[in-house]
């Protein structure tokens, strides 16, 4: 069967009243069934039924079995659900009311897909490494609820994340809110500008700033400064301000480690004025 787009999404938690209280900001509603009913709503508003739907754990949680199948039949799209902790009853076995629902494939606690010709590795908890995360491969994570800042290429996609907007998101779309620079054009900037270049988990920046960082350390290899300043992160703290992380040798003046560090701040401020103007 083909099929349109992929979105994904975690952590709905139909049926669930205790989350409201949990999760305030975003969860602000009345009733249960008025939270689940605005859930509905976000997803059919994006996904299509012919679209795969994949789910990162926490469908439901809730005992009455038919109120579990209503709000799985009332959403669109081919349902592929990644097994998160509320998904398994005490034994470890998938809850009753989930095992029997007619998902897109059968639930499983992780899957590994492709999407925009990237590889993705999809599981309910995030994880300090995955398959092929030093080859460029991404890492999409819920159960967390937005509580778990994201770490390379990986990120928490529940809909309590203020970004998600309450609704799943195609690939495409997260991947503009990861800050992480290609890893062939890091692996490039290493072998040309040598120990000076940050390992790549420290680089905490938009991809589209990979030309004006090449040119950064292009511009201190001219001046005679590469081997004098050791960058250990390159950083967008806030949209819109990026951080250069820098030791500088100990042996130099104060006249060239203040030149050094001038030189440095204003690359700060370059780098910002084009993230913002990005």
């Amino acid at each position: 069967m083909s099929y349109v787009r992929k979105f994904y999404t975690a952590d709905l938690h139909f049926g669930h009243s205790n989350i409201r209280q949990h999760c305030p900001e975003t969860r602000n509603f009345a009733i249960v069934e008025e939270m689940d009913i605005a859930i509905m709503c976000a997803i059919n508003e994006r996904v299509g039924k012919d679209d795969i739907l994949y789910i990162l754990g926490d469908f439901a949680v809730c005992p009455d079995a038919e109120y579990v199948r209503h709000c799985f039949n009332m959403l669109k799209g081919r349902k592929r659900l990644i097994l998160g902790n509320h998904d398994l009853d005490n034994k470890g076995r998938v809850r009753k009311a989930l095992a029997p629902l007619p998902w897109d494939r059968p639930p499983t606690h992780a899957v590994e897909t492709t999407d925009e010709g990237c590889r993705l590795y999809l599981h309910h908890y995030g994880c300090r490494t995955w398959p092929a995360a030093h080859h460029g491969s991404y890492h999409l994570f819920g159960h967390s609820h937005g509580n778990l800042p994201p770490l390379g290429r990986s990120r928490d996609v529940g809909i309590d994340c203020p970004d998600m907007h309450f609704a799943p998101m195609t690939f495409k779309e997260i991947q503009e809110t990861i800050m992480s620079v290609d890893p062939s054009w890091h692996q490039s900037l290493v072998t040309a500008f040598s120990a000076s270049v940050p390992p790549l988990e420290s680089f905490r920046c938009r991809p589209s700033l990979q030309p004006m960082l090449w040119s950064m350390y292009a511009d201190l290899e001219a001046r005679g400064l590469l081997h004098s300043v050791q960058i250990v992160g390159i950083e967008t703290r806030e949209r819109g301000w990026v951080t250069i992380s820098r030791r500088l040798d100990p042996s130099l003046s104060a006249a060239d480690r203040r030149a050094c560090d001038d030189l440095l701040t204003e690359w700060d401020m370059d780098l910002s004025e084009a993230d913002r103007r990005d």
